[in-house]
């Protein structure tokens, strides 16, 4: 059609040019109001898809005033084209109401509230709106997850997922590739961000041990504190009452316990002097929330004194709702025959034996710690042979604790019987006479299983953070821990030389100097650090250093009196003069 016009022109102007030629000199008029007609359609045809393009982009800057309530959506939309000279196509699946209230905003703007709270989508072309529902305008974003399993989060986020939308989570890759309408791709990605955060940690520090109950009777054990009894044994199920100590005794022993009764309601002081349990082994007994360090001294007063032997004392980190498992035995094998359509097959099972702790932490308040424990011991009794006869003691529970504490879990008792004879050598062996030169005894041995265990909450550091976060190492848990190596006492200073104490301890003490400068257990740790210096590892020259930084850093402690610098800073002077001669 273009070329069709084009060569017209052509002809029409070699006709009037011909004519000019030929003197027709009344047609020059005509030819030149010609040439400025053909001037402004040429013009007209080069802007044309301009000034479409700016009148599109104009349009959206409209200022508008709007104010419905509870109105068809179509019919606002009409209303809208009407009062301000729109063209607006709405499609047959657009349906709903609306109610807004727009004082001179712009057009584009006010689309946006009215048809994004419903779902739909709008176009512009050639001055013409379209409002459509946006069933085949599916976004798609892919987002990489570094915490949690992506299928953990797909499961949430399907909650804010339209009908029309899909989320695929590839837990190899970890990442979710997300599909749906843009008006919920925000909302979506907002949450999955909440979604994937840094798990907390819980350190867990546990201790089994096992006592003779002679032993711990002979001993006396205390239980002493202000609190209500009721409140203390929470989260635990328990035969144990607190209405009285009862007594066990071998067969024909008399019995000379007495019997005391406790309120449970009041301040408590639970005394168990030559006293056992008549429990039966795997029976709880009680189950009490103790500080750690009352409960570390209790097993240490146990341990010191041969009263009780250590199991086991693990530590494990685990995420918050994983569980956590420590097996410290042997595997022992056992033949299983399984009888089939062509004969019997034996196979080789393997089962644990020994000592074993099953703990699933859960962080359920800003210091709370829900524990579910199973902790178990086992030991092999006798291999028949339908398989081993296993020895087990365990007890499974859960128990809601604060940060730090400790959950005791005692009374899984086994009773043993031992037969033990005595004789004199020779006259023993003589037929009749023999038995007034021999002597059989029997001994009964109650063993009870005990089981400590303290759970730390780790929280994850932010970028800015250069410190630890945990309790565990808090300056005054540090402290604690150097002066029980220093003292000997606890737990962690079993086994080990004084040397090794000492250096663990100087370890603790400077972890807080380093880390914590500002605490109020600073100077303190400047003050061991400089007597473990001087006293037992004879460096004059470090000692002299402490007390000057605890001179230079803190002026207002008490460690700088006078009877202090005599005593502390004697040998460190000494070493200076005697740098100063090298």
């Amino acid at each position: 059609m273009e070329m069709k016009s084009k060569a017209k022109i052509k002809s029409f102007l070699r006709t009037i040019a011909k004519t000019v030629c030929l003197g027709q000199r009344k047609v020059l008029p005509l030819f030149l109001s010609l040439l400025l007609c053909l001037f402004q359609v040429k013009t007209g045809v080069l802007f044309a898809e301009e000034i479409k393009e700016e009148k599109n982009v104009n349009i959206l800057d409209t200022r508008i005033s709007l104010d419905v309530q509870e109105a068809d959506i179509r019919g606002a939309l009409r209303g809208l084209a009407e009062s301000f000279d729109l063209n607006i196509v709405a499609g047959e699946d657009v349906k709903g109401t609306v109610t807004i209230t727009l004082k001179d905003v712009r057009l584009e703007d006010a689309l946006d509230f009215i048809l994004e709270s419903k779902g739909y989508v709008y176009r512009v072309k050639d001055n013409i709106i379209t409002v459509v529902a946006p069933e085949n305008e599916l976004a798609t974003e892919i987002i990489p997850v570094t915490y949690v399993k992506p299928s953990s989060v797909k499961t949430s986020l399907s909650a804010f997922s339209s009908n029309k939308g899909s989320i695929e989570a590839v837990d190899e890759e970890n990442r979710l590739i997300i599909r749906d309408l843009p008006t919920k791709m925000k909302t979506l990605l907002e949450e999955a961000q909440k979604l994937d955060h840094a798990p907390y940690q819980i350190l867990i520090e546990a201790r089994l041990i096992e006592v003779e109950i002679s032993d711990l009777t002979a001993m006396g054990v205390t239980w002493t504190g202000n609190a209500n009894l009721r409140g203390m044994l929470k989260g635990i199920e328990s035969d144990w009452t607190p209405e009285g100590a009862r007594t066990y005794l071998p067969p024909g022993a008399a019995s000379t316990a007495t019997t005391t009764t406790t309120n449970n309601s009041a301040d408590f002081a639970l005394s168990m002097p030559e006293t056992s349990t008549d429990l039966t082994g795997g029976q709880l007994k009680y189950g009490l929330t103790l500080g750690k360090g009352h409960a570390t001294s209790t097993i240490d007063a146990l341990i010191r004194k041969n009263k009780a032997s250590l199991l086991a004392s693990p530590t494990i980190c685990a995420l918050d709702g994983e569980e956590a498992k420590i097996i410290i035995g042997e595997k022992f094998p056992f033949r299983e025959n399984t009888l089939t359509a062509v004969g019997t097959t034996e196979t080789t099972k393997f089962i644990d034996i020994g000592t074993a702790l099953r703990v699933i932490p859960r962080v359920v308040g800003g210091d709370d710690i829900l524990l579910e424990l199973h902790p178990e011991v086992s030991s092999l009794n006798q291999s028949l042979d339908a398989g081993p006869r296993i020895d087990t003691r365990e007890a499974t529970t859960k128990v809601l604790v604060k940060n730090g504490q400790t959950v005791v879990i005692g009374g899984l008792t086994r009773h043993d019987q031992s037969v033990i004879q005595q004789r004199i050598p020779i006259l023993g062996s003589i037929p009749l006479v023999g038995v007034a030169f021999r002597n059989k005894s029997t001994k009964y041995v109650t063993r009870e299983l005990s089981v400590f265990i303290t759970p730390y909450i780790v929280r994850p550091m932010k970028p800015e953070e250069n410190k630890p976060v945990s309790d565990e190492l808090s300056p005054r848990a540090l402290y604690n821990r150097g002066v029980r190596l220093l003292e000997e006492y606890g737990i962690e200073s079993l086994g080990k030389s004084e040397y090794q104490r000492n250096s663990e301890a100087v370890g603790f003490f400077k972890m807080i100097t380093r880390n914590y400068p500002d605490s109020e257990w600073a100077d303190d740790a400047y003050y061991q650090l400089g007597k473990l210096y001087a006293d037992f590892f004879m460096n004059h020259a470090e000692a002299a250093a402490m007390w000057q930084k605890l001179k230079k850093n803190y002026p207002d402690s008490l460690y700088l009196s006078k009877t202090f610098d005599r005593q502390f800073s004697r040998e460190s002077k000494k070493a200076g003069k005697k740098e100063k001669a090298k």
